[in-house]
């Protein structure tokens, strides 16, 4: 179930007596009578539900209502290390057996096959195929080994230690330091202050064996554990499979009491400020706490359905504070959830406050929150927030069976663990409409004053510790906290703003020429105004239209001293509305419609983005016409956007993750002054918006040689009507427009660099590789299977043998323009001491490559995760979008999906192996070094 918000009942059921209405709305909301639930004798759960999206997939869960807040004192940590063992070896899956199984079904290790530990619970999940019985068969037994079959070898212990070590080491700096500082305050008198899931580096290290399975003992039994089975399986045999694998699993005897902690209240503010000199940016937020509240019955439904209208009422006041160039915070928003302990709920207002601002900031939280509560909300605001929700409803009803199976996992999930109510949308949208439109003003109102309370309120600062950077200590917060509660304020004035986007005729262009190609199912029309439209209607989603376009010059077209301009061009243009709309006021102009419209500008190509349903389609191409003939000058939107991003880059040098990230990128750009992470003060100060706009007027002053992508659930013949009144309207003036080569010279030879930055016992290493690349379908088909096998391999040696790394990342890419080019960038973070021993390995497993063809099983592995994952983008609106634009832009023959997979199974061990010796340049490549200071 979406928590969305407001209502009261529709306007007819006031006719109904007060009992029967009381005995109604208390009543429980039905539960979805798609989804198959039961209990089994021994308290085990389950939830089955047929969904085909994505198509021959099942989404699969095993959920253990035990996490860290169970532990002992003797097992801080090993909630999380259980989780860790669950991949370590079971009764039917021996250690790495159940990841090379799924890997071998072309599933991926940390995508498709993962897990979490929280306070309060553990979360295993994974994707199968299900065009192979076997696999089926097999992912149940996978769940059963997890429940209550995991080995606990000591030998796998003592080497997951080291994993669990690094994942440690991966958390620590300035969010850990100071969590360790306001964690005590916020949650003191509570077991959550002191059971953090990560633990005790003592006891993980150094626990008995014994330790550990005692937690597992106690704690995974079928009487806490939930299995939760979505997607293309027929329930009936998902039901026999678990009543086969789960109805002869006991719980322990003598069997522990699962208690539910809380938090204590407290009758006068608590205030948590903690600084640190590594952070980069200041937060601070309020918390009014509230006993947790359950979504149960209709009157749940009602209360869920009131606070979300409030806090997207609020949220909207906020997001207008923010455009202005004196607001306190870059950002801030509010809203009603969990609050971490499983007992209480709160209403939350969080803001980022610019620099020195955190005390402003602070009372502006509660001023607004007071303003609300004396005078209310307007008539308008509350008629844009109720069709807000009523378009989101609307919206899930209509993809009802386009819905992605993990999102119908996550909301059983929620039911197990929270009691929230799964009614489906079916009766989801009909409480909507018949609770919606009796809401009232007065009722909202003062539900504003059952938020904000006079006890259980915390505060938490965070910030850097810096000398320029004021944070205030806890005296001054109170004092504001308690001037700002009975500070004067004035009502909200609700500007009106236009209801017409255009309003001047459009003269529009006829169509040229029109081609189908029946083999992807494209219509290709050119417009007279030189405009191109390619159409691909889809039934992938019942009510989505994806936009996408390009034409060529982008930020190549400006020279060196103006990069950066270019660079934030389209999000200056952004934060000021377009046409006759500021932002503020187009944000309001869009409430109930689902559309979006955003103007890019990339390093050889511009164009406009969007998204939209069939209703709201006429709407993004008006945005679309009005960002090409009528982008706002608004010089309030561009000195807020100037202070925002000084705040967001002015401590970000403090972060060593980031000064590490900042050199690589120069560095691999032989400094070239176009390419940087983090501006300086005088760049930024430095930019002008007349230079902005006369910029971005150039780049779309020529809308002939542009080509426009649409796909998604529509008619060719209903909507070119539309496009060529819109996109046939867009200026031409015969530009022929280009881009230039400005793209960098990647270090020759070899070139290594040691940033020593920070205070922990933590290093990162980045390894680069660029070069020439021979564009073909086959050879990036190549090449990606050569990165994914390399992958596994550093996976299974830097982290499943070594125990050195939580885990190391591969990110590889390939490009045609402006030059033919592949990159890898291999990453990780380690101890300091095991940098050197670890970039040995990595070159070994490359020369090993290099001179030896793969193994059969991970040629098989990553051949068939290509495959799988071809399988499923075939059936999303974004792939296709991409894929076309694509094939456009340069100029590449489409490629079917069987042809795609004809091109995979052709590969063989020898592509691999020439592969690794074109792709791993042993004597050309970029090394970064993180290093703690010296």
């Amino acid at each position: 179930m979406k928590k969305f918000t407001v209502s009261t009942l529709a306007l007819f059921f006031f006719s109904l007596s007060p009992v029967l209405f009381a005995q109604q709305a208390n009543q429980k909301l039905p539960s979805d009578p798609e989804v198959v639930t039961g209990t089994l004798k021994n308290g085990l759960r389950y939830y089955i539900r047929h969904n085909e999206k994505p198509n021959k997939r099942v989404e699969f869960r095993l959920v253990v209502n035990a996490g860290s807040i169970l532990e002992d004192d003797d097992q801080q940590g090993l909630a999380h290390f259980c989780e860790h063992m669950a991949f370590n070896g079971s009764k039917h899956f021996n250690k790495n057996q159940l990841v090379d199984f799924l890997e071998e079904s072309g599933m991926r290790f940390g995508a498709d096959l993962n897990a979490s530990t929280s306070f309060d619970e553990t979360i295993y999940q994974f994707q199968i195929p299900t065009d192979r019985q076997g696999l089926v068969d097999s992912a149940f037994l996978i769940l059963e080994d997890w429940a209550h079959n995991l080995l606990f070898d000591p030998k796998e212990i003592d080497k997951e230690r080291g994993v669990i070590h690094e994942e440690w080491r991966m958390g620590l700096g300035a969010q850990d330091r100071m969590q360790k500082k306001y964690f005590p305050l916020l949650f003191r008198g509570s077991r959550y202050a002191e059971r953090l899931p990560i633990g005790k580096m003592d006891i993980v290290m150094h626990c008995k064996y014994e330790t550990l399975k005692r937690f597992y003992h106690d704690w995974y039994r079928p009487d806490l554990m939930a299995v939760i089975v979505v997607g293309d399986i027929d329930p009936a045999a998902a039901k026999k499979q678990i009543l086969k694998h789960f109805k002869k699993i006991k719980n322990p005897k003598p069997e522990r009491e699962r208690k539910v902690y809380g938090l204590s209240d407290n009758n006068k503010p608590i205030i948590a400020i903690a600084t640190d000199k590594e952070a980069t940016n200041n937060q601070v937020a309020v918390f009014w706490k509230h006993t947790k509240s359950h979504l149960i019955t209709e009157n749940d439904y009602r209360r869920s359905l009131m606070l979300s209208l409030v806090s997207g009422m609020l949220n909207n006041r906020f997001y207008e504070i923010s455009q202005k160039p004196d607001a306190p915070f870059m950002y801030a928003g509010c809203g009603y959830g969990g609050f971490l302990v499983r007992t209480k709920d709160a209403w939350q207002c969080v803001a980022i406050p610019k620099t020195n601002k955190i005390q402003e900031a602070f009372s502006t939280l509660i001023k607004e929150n007071m303003r609300a509560k004396k005078y209310g909300f307007t008539p308008g605001e509350l008629e844009r927030e109720k069709a807000e929700i009523i378009s989101n409803y609307d919206n899930m009803l209509k993809e009802k069976n386009k819905t992605n199976s993990s999102a119908y996992a996550e909301e059983y999930i929620r039911n197990y663990l929270e009691q929230e109510a799964f009614p489906g949308i079916e009766n989801e949208y009909a409480l909507v409409k018949k609770l919606l439109p009796g809401i009232t003003l007065e009722e909202l109102n003062s539900a504003i004053d059952t938020l904000i309370t006079r006890k259980n309120v915390e505060v938490l600062v965070t910030g850097p510790d810096k000398k320029d950077n004021i944070v205030p200590d806890s005296i001054s917060l109170l004092i504001a906290y308690k001037t700002a509660l009975v500070a004067p304020v004035t009502a909200y004035v609700d500007k009106k703003i236009t209801k017409n986007l255009i309003t001047e005729p459009l003269p529009g262009s006829r169509v040229v020429s029109t081609q189908k190609n029946d083999t992807f199912g494209f219509t290709e029309v050119k417009l007279s105004n030189g405009v191109t439209v390619i159409l691909k209607p889809t039934t992938f989603k019942n009510d989505e239209i994806l936009m996408d376009s390009y034409n060529y010059g982008g930020s190549s077209l400006a020279p060196d001293d103006k990069a950066f301009m270019a660079r934030m061009t389209p999000t200056v243009i952004t934060q000021s509305g377009v046409g006759p709309l500021n932002a503020a006021d187009l944000n309001k102009f869009l409430s109930g419609k689902q559309v979006s419209v955003s103007p890019k500008i990339g390093e050889l190509t511009e164009g406009i983005s969007g998204n939209s349903t069939r209703k709201d389609f006429e709407t993004m191409l008006k945005l679309t016409y009005l960002y090409f003939t009528q982008p706002r000058k608004d010089e309030e939107a561009f000195r807020a956007f100037r202070s925002k991003l000084s705040s967001q880059v002015r401590f970000l040098r403090s972060n060593p993750q980031m000064v590490f990230i900042d050199t690589l990128y120069k560095l691999s750009a032989s400094n070239n002054p176009r390419y940087f992470q983090i501006p300086s003060a005088k760049q930024i100060n430095d930019l002008n918006l007349d230079d902005i706009l006369a910029f971005y007027k150039d780049r779309f002053a020529d809308a002939e040689g542009f080509h426009f992508f649409f796909v998604g659930n529509f008619k060719v013949d209903t909507i070119l009507p539309l496009l060529q009144k819109y996109l046939g309207s867009l200026p031409a003036i015969n530009r022929k427009d280009a881009w230039r080569d400005v793209s960098p010279e990647f270090p020759k030879g070899i070139t290594k660099t040691t940033v020593h930055k920070g205070s922990e016992p933590k290093s990162l290493v980045a390894l680069l590789m660029e070069d020439e690349f021979d564009w073909s379908a086959k050879n990036k088909v190549i090449f990606n299977m050569t990165m994914n096998i390399l992958n596994i391999r550093l996976r299974e040696i830097m982290r499943e043998n070594e125990s050195k790394v939580y885990g190391v990342g591969i990110q590889k890419s390939t490009s045609k323009y402006p030059k033919p080019e592949y990159n890898i960038l291999i990453n990780w973070g380690c101890s300091p001491d095991n940098v050197e021993g670890l970039i040995k390995t990595v070159f070994q497993e490359m020369d090993h490559l290099r001179n030896n063809p793969p193994t059969t099983v991970n040629l098989e592995k990553a051949r068939e995760t290509m495959i799988r994952e071809l399988q499923t983008n075939n059936e999303q609106n974004n792939y296709w979008l991409g894929k076309l634009k694509g094939s456009f832009l340069n100029q590449d023959k489409l490629l079917t999906l069987e042809e795609l997979e004809t091109i995979i199974q052709s590969i063989i061990p020898a592509d691999i192996q020439g592969a690794a010796r074109r792709f791993f340049t042993p004597d050309h490549y970029l090394q970064v070094v993180l290093l703690p200071e010296k």
